[in-house]
Formats: C-alpha cells, sequence, structure tokens
C-alpha cells in the first residue's frame, strides 16, 4: 500500500506541461531561405540605388571593347536613322494637318470638301482616316524608341556619355512587370522553385551571359537599368566598390531580412573548376590507354564548338558529346564508360 502511495504522490507532485512554445517560421529558424545571403557592408549604398519592387541581376560584361563599341553604334545608328525618318514625315504632313485643321474651323482650304461629290467626300474620309491611324502609329510605337534612347538622365546615350567603352563593364538588369503578381516575400511561398526555374535560371545561364553583351540582354523578363549602372560606375570610381563586387548576383528584396543576394558566381567558379578536373582526369585515362593523342583530338572538338558565334549552347554541348563517342569509337575507346568514370554530366567549356 505504501508503494502504491508513493507512486500516486509522486504523480501529483508532478507538474503539468505548459502550453507549448510556438513554433518560429523556417526563414525565422534558418535565417533568410537559401541560397540567399545578407549583403556585405560593401554593398550597402550600392542597394540604396535598387527599388525594392524589382527583382535585380548584375554581371560583369566582359566582351571587349571592339564589340561593345560596335553593337552600341549600330543601335545608335538605327535610331538616328527612326529620328530622321520622323523629322522627314513631320515635314511632309505637318501642312496637311493644318490644312485639314482649317477646313475643319470652316477656314479657306485645299481640303474643304463642302459641295464635293459624294463619292469625293467618301475618298477624303478614308485618305485622312488611313492618316491619322497610320501616324498614331507611328507615333505610339515607333517614336519611343529614339525618345528612350536619346533622352533622359537614364538613356543608353546617358550611361555611354558617363562610362564609356570599358574592357569590363557592370551590366544590371531589372524585372520586368511580371514581379508585380509575386506579392510580399515569395521567397518564401510556393512560387519561388518555379520562378527561379523559369525566369531567373535562364537570365544567369553560363552560355547566355557569354554570348551577348550587356546591351543584348533586353527581353520580355528583364530590361536594363541603365541608372543603376551610372551609379555603380561611379561607386567604383569613387572607391566605395571594386568592380568585382559586381559579378554574377542575383538581388531580391524580402519583408524579412530586406536586400538579399545570391551569388551565382561562386557557383560557376565551382562549375569551371570541377570541368578543368574532369579534363586533367580525362587525359590520365587515356595516357594510361596509350591513347594521349586523343586526348588533344577531343580537346580540338570541345574548343571548337566553344569557340562558335553564340557561345557553348546546351545544343553544341550535345553535339559535341556524340562527336566526342564518335571519335573516341574510331580509335577502340568506349568514351560513355570513360565519361562516367570521371563523373558524367555536359562537357566542360574550354573557350577560356
Amino acid at each position: 500500500m505504501a508503494k502504491g502511495t508513493s507512486k500516486g504522490s509522486t504523480r501529483a507532485k508532478q507538474k503539468p506541461a505548459g502550453p507549448t512554445s510556438p513554433t518560429l517560421p523556417k526563414t525565422l529558424k534558418s535565417g533568410p531561405p537559401e541560397p540567399y545571403k545578407t549583403p556585405p557592408p560593401v554593398l550597402h549604398t550600392f542597394l540604396q540605388t535598387l527599388n525594392p519592387k524589382h527583382i535585380y541581376i548584375t554581371h560583369i560584361d566582359k566582351h571587349s571593347k571592339t564589340k561593345k563599341t560596335q553593337v552600341w553604334l549600330l543601335t545608335a545608328s538605327l535610331n538616328v536613322l527612326v529620328s530622321l525618318i520622323f523629322l522627314w514625315r513631320a515635314n511632309y504632313i505637318l501642312p496637311w494637318y493644318i490644312q485639314v485643321l482649317l477646313s475643319m474651323w470652316g477656314y479657306q482650304s485645299p481640303l474643304d470638301v463642302r459641295g464635293q461629290s459624294l463619292s469625293r467626300m467618301f475618298n477624303e474620309v478614308w485618305l485622312r482616316s488611313g492618316t491619322f491611324a497610320l501616324d498614331f502609329f507611328l507615333v505610339r510605337y515607333g517614336l519611343t524608341w529614339p525618345i528612350d534612347f536619346f533622352v533622359g538622365a537614364a538613356s543608353p546615350l546617358s550611361w555611354r556619355w558617363n562610362v564609356g567603352f570599358q574592357d569590363q563593364e557592370i551590366a544590371v538588369r531589372r524585372s520586368r512587370k511580371w514581379e508585380e503578381q509575386l506579392g510580399k516575400n515569395w521567397l518564401d511561398g510556393e512560387k519561388a522553385d518555379t520562378i527561379h526555374k523559369e525566369i531567373i535560371m535562364p537570365a544567369i545561364d553560363r552560355a547566355w551571359i557569354s554570348a551577348k553583351t550587356g546591351y543584348l540582354m533586353v527581353d520580355k523578363n528583364w530590361d536594363l537599368d541603365f541608372r543603376v549602372m551610372i551609379d555603380a560606375d561611379a561607386l567604383i570610381k569613387k572607391g566605395v566598390n571594386k568592380i568585382g563586387d559586381f559579378e554574377k548576383t542575383v538581388f531580391v528584396y524580402n519583408e524579412t531580412f530586406g536586400w538579399l543576394l545570391w551569388q551565382v558566381w561562386k557557383l560557376d567558379e565551382g562549375a569551371e573548376s570541377h570541368g578543368r578536373q574532369k579534363v586533367v582526369e580525362l587525359r590520365e585515362k587515356l595516357t594510361a590507354l596509350g591513347k594521349e593523342d586523343l586526348f588533344f583530338r577531343w580537346v580540338e572538338v570541345i574548343q571548337f564548338e566553344t569557340s562558335q558565334p553564340g557561345g557553348f549552347t546546351p545544343e553544341r554541348q550535345v553535339k559535341a558529346m556524340q562527336e566526342a563517342r564518335d571519335l573516341f569509337k574510331s580509335n577502340d575507346v568506349d568514351f560513355d564508360i570513360i565519361w562516367k568514370e570521371i563523373g558524367g554530366g555536359t562537357a566542360p567549356d574550354l573557350s577560356t
């Protein structure tokens, strides 16, 4: 009995468990959502130039100064041509519009159709309607090109005037209006994977960036932010930042953590290192088989594909791998077996 009483008293002494502490959101426990990190202090001044509503991608445009000059001058020439066409059109058509207005206001004008036949009036209506429609289309969709190019503190002309042509230039892309549908803290939601896979990842692809100068990277999802590009260049000239601070990086604003960054360039460095290691291992295996000359012929195949205009695209990677299979097969070596032994994957980019 005493023993039973002891157990009962022990139970009586036990305190009821208190309310469980609330579970913190995953982001508050583990910090910013992977792979994003808090920006270093050196970028704080640059971040003040960004709009939290947008997503930004920076990278260093390392194409030659000559290529950048040619691309920009070609675009400038086209905008000058469009401007001249508009000036010619204005000089040609403005007197006609003045006569139309005079006739509408009751003044004497060659275009006055009062007292004319119905067929003449009908033809005049079609002529004026067509002219109005054509000029509206030209002004609405064509005139914006030279205006956007030449006018404003954040225009391509202003950017080149301030930055000039350099061997290494900072390219800054910002998201277009699609990000307005994401909502706040979208990084923590279900849309994050889709946005990264379908929009962000293609924009930071190594082949895509190596194939085009920064000026040609405008598409349906991304636009160049010339104002931020001018500001970033100014920060470098003032010594606030180094050009390496703007290596390929994605900037996203989060309501909980503020500005976050994903330093994609670190992944590129890892991929390059891994690719070089695979090349070394392939050479060692072929040398052990007495086929070292086959290794150099394989290098020639890869270098030829990587040096083609447009870069080492996925299509060219597949083509290079097939050419390697045929080359190895003609030398009685199974390429797929050796490639699998050294890690597999796509062919390394040997253009650099």
